[in-house]
């Protein structure tokens, strides 16, 4: 459990490069199979979210994704959830 901890922040940093670079995959080609892969992304960030420092989070582009995701229906209970955590 430790070394999860350890590489909380690195796993999320990760996982937004991620989802960052498949919202901007699906807003090019509006490919709807990119649609589960966002939403599996969504969760495991949203699952992160308890462990690492919040600060961690606030850094970069990553809120602007997920309010990236808010405009988008299919994805507003999942980036919504994740905002939660944030809070």
């Amino acid at each position: 459990m430790q070394s999860l901890n350890l590489t909380a922040n690195d796993i999320v940093t990760l996982l937004f490069k991620t989802l960052a670079d498949t919202i901007k995959l699906f807003l090019f080609t509006d490919d709807k199979a990119l649609e589960p892969r966002i939403e599996i992304i969504l969760s495991v960030i949203c699952a992160y979210l308890e462990w690492v420092n919040t600060s961690n989070i606030l850094t970069g582009e990553r809120i602007p994704a997920l309010l990236t995701m808010l405009q988008l229906k299919q994805f507003q209970v999942s980036a919504a959830e994740c905002l939660v955590q944030v809070i």
